[in-house]
């Protein structure tokens, strides 16, 4: 597997720590989950409040979840889950936005 040609560069300039928490996400079920519904209601805050009850009946039902990690998720999910501060200032320094990059249509 290549890595990135800057990674180096970048554990020269961002400690390990940080970095580690922007791609903690993505080995954590519980913390994955919840960024996927944070960005969902960030990116249709309209629907926010939907999205919240579809994703909490899914952790009900979800026979693969633990019942750990449905608790975790409950408890994250009691609002709309907000960007880290790390991941607001990685997205800063990128220039992303955070804009819906697909036009879906509403309902008359």
């Amino acid at each position: 597997m290549k890595m990135s040609p800057y990674g180096g560069l970048l554990k020269k300039i961002i400690p390990l720590k940080l970095i580690n928490k922007v791609t903690d996400e993505y080995y954590n079920t519980d913390k994955m989950f919840t960024g996927i519904v944070g960005s969902c209601c960030r990116l249709r805050p309209a629907d926010a409040d939907n999205i919240l009850a579809f994703s909490n009946e899914y952790v009900n039902k979800a026979a693969s979840l633990s019942d750990e990690d449905k608790e975790k998720i409950r408890r994250l999910l009691k609002k709309p889950p907000r960007l880290s501060g790390i991941w607001i200032l990685i997205r800063k320094l990128s220039g992303n936005k955070g804009n819906p990059n697909i036009n879906t249509p509403r309902p008359a």
